[in-house]
Parts: structure tokens; sequence; C-alpha cells
């Protein structure tokens, strides 16, 4: 697909997209969501453009992109983001809090770093919010091989700290 006929397709389903996203989300959920949704599938078409067939829409195509766009993000995201100016400041740090927030993240580290490199690799891509296809993709495997690891992985590290806070507290 050259630039100029991508160029004309984005202009012309652009607006049928972001209407389909707000109805997606039409219950109030998310209502800033549908703008975002709409230009990361364009940016993937974009991607994607020169394995398109030539003179070919991809109407279909879109509107299937935004439309598992819209469920990953309605799964993903009744987090609300606070306005960072209706934020309070954090009470006050004091040395002792510090050293006991630093303690919990080293021992949660070291407790990942005990982890076989599959589950740590698997972990890692998950926080980074990777679906669990794109992990199974990326490493070659099966999504619920992947499901299975992270859980496992989740399940060890659990096991970890919680060995880690029953021992400091005796």
């Amino acid at each position: 697909m050259e630039n100029s006929e991508f160029e004309n397709h984005a202009q012309r389903l652009w607006p049928a997209m972001v209407a389909m996203c707000r109805g997606f989300f039409r219950n109030g959920n998310m209502p800033d969501e549908s703008e975002d949704i709409v230009q990361e599938t364009f940016l993937r078409l974009w991607r994607m453009r020169l394995r398109l067939p030539a003179g070919e829409r991809p109407d279909a195509l879109v509107v299937r992109m935004v439309k598992n766009l819209c469920i990953d993000r309605f799964r993903k995201g009744t987090q609300r983001y606070e306005p960072v100016e209706t934020m309070e400041v954090a009470s006050e740090q004091t040395p002792e809090t510090d050293l006991i927030q630093d303690e919990a993240v080293n021992g949660l580290r070291a407790a990942i770093d005990r982890l076989p490199a599959s589950q740590q690799r698997m972990l890692n891509m998950k926080a980074d919010g990777m679906s669990l296809d794109e992990i199974a993709l990326v490493c070659g495997t099966t999504k619920n091989c992947v499901k299975t690891q992270i859980s496992s992985a989740r399940r060890k590290l659990l096991t970890q700290l919680n060995n880690i806070r029953n021992a400091e507290s005796e």
C-alpha cells in the first residue's frame, strides 16, 4: 500500500472508528480512550502497510483491530487515573520508611532473580503490558503455557515473600 493510499484510507475511516469506540465505551468508562485506540490502530496499520496487498481496502482489518483494542482496553482498564492537581502529597518520608521500602524492593528483586530465566522473561513481558498471545509468539510457545508459567512465577514470588515476612516477624 502506497503512503497516499494509506492516508486516504485513514482519513476516510477515522471518524467511523472513533464513533465505534465511543459506542463501545458508551457507559462512561474511559471516555477519552477512543481517539487513542484509533490512533494506535492506524499506527499498527502503518507499520504493516507494506505487507498489505496493493489496491485492497483495509476496512475489515481496521474494524477488527479497533474492536480488539477496545476489548483489550476494556479488560485492562477500569483503572481511573487521578489528575495530578488533586493528588495529595505523600505523608512525610522518614529514613525508617525509606529503609523499609528499599528492603521490600530488594527482597522482591532477589525473589525474581531466583525464578527460572523463562519465568523471569515472561513475567517481565507481562509487566511491560504485553498480552499473553504476544508473549507466546515471542517465546515460541502456546498461550496456555505462558499463562501457566506466569501463574507459577507469581505463586513462587508470593511464597518467597511470605517466607521473608514470616522470618522477619520471628
